[in-house]
């Protein structure tokens, strides 16, 4: 069973490990190599930060993922990573819809949620376009998706 809760500087090491795995690397918008000094600046700001929501994703005792929203005027932009061993058994998609639910109640005012995902990314594709997000447009080799929730 998946479970989400909210991240805490117990977490900054692990976001270290995911956002530095080449995979996550090829997939990211920012796909520069990241120091653990800047990650920690960004880790702590992210944590204090009132308008960001870090979740991990567990399954029994496993650490199988994140997903991050930062919300700003009632939209929230997506994000989020499954780690190595877990990739491609479905976990990202339940992740991003249990997320997507987590930040309705954690963040009521959002009114619609953005994801920014490379056109070669072919699985974070199809986990949007599953969970009915529409293509907005395109900026160069990235796709814009949204959802708007009720």
């Amino acid at each position: 069973m998946l479970t989400l809760r909210r991240a805490n500087i117990n977490d900054k090491q692990q976001y270290f490990e995911w956002k530095n795995d080449e995979v996550v690397r090829q997939n990211a918008l920012n796909s520069e190599i990241v120091d653990w000094e800047t990650h920690k600046k960004w880790f702590n700001k992210k944590l204090k930060d009132r308008s960001s929501f870090l979740y991990v994703a567990h399954n029994m005792n496993h650490v199988i993922g994140q997903v991050r929203f930062d919300c700003c005027n009632g939209k929230a932009t997506i994000s989020y990573s499954v780690s190595n061993n877990f990739r491609k058994r479905g976990f990202g998609y339940k992740m991003v819809q249990q997320a997507i639910n987590k930040i309705n109640e954690d963040f009521p005012s959002t009114k619609m949620i953005e994801a920014k995902v490379k056109e070669n990314n072919i699985a974070s594709n199809k986990i949007f376009l599953g969970l009915n997000f529409y293509e907005q447009g395109r900026v160069g080799q990235v796709v814009i998706y949204q959802l708007k929730l009720t």
